[in-house]
């Protein structure tokens, strides 16, 4: 009978919510990301980081698996978690492309310049 509530007791605290905690930068400038979505891939258990680019979310999910990381203008970044007994500091880097050059003018015809 012990042994019975042991092996129950085991598997309630496995089955129990884990807390991934972190925080996600900018790669270049350090600073604090708002709005940065974290999700565990392949899974749909996840949240966004607050205005300290902090995140928090429980997940029943157990170490190890791979953060996901996106954010508009930046480029996804997959973070392996091993552990969850410390919080993760992930740094991302901005998504650079060089656009061609854009020429804006000024020039404006009257009506009598289209009509000659």
């Amino acid at each position: 009978m012990k042994f019975f509530i042991s092996v129950i007791f085991l598997i309630s605290q496995l089955v129990q919510a884990q807390t991934v905690t972190g925080t996600i930068k900018d790669g270049k400038t350090n600073e604090a990301l708002f709005g940065a979505t974290v999700v565990i891939k392949g899974s749909t258990e996840g949240g966004l980081t607050d205005i300290d680019g902090h995140f928090k979310f429980n997940t029943t999910t157990l170490p190890p698996f791979v953060l996901t990381v996106t954010y508009l203008g930046y480029t996804t970044l997959e973070y392996p978690v091993k552990s969850l007994e410390t919080p993760v500091t992930i740094k991302i880097k901005a998504n650079e492309t060089i656009l061609k050059e854009v020429e804006v003018s000024t020039v404006r015809l009257s009506v009598k310049q289209k009509e000659s």
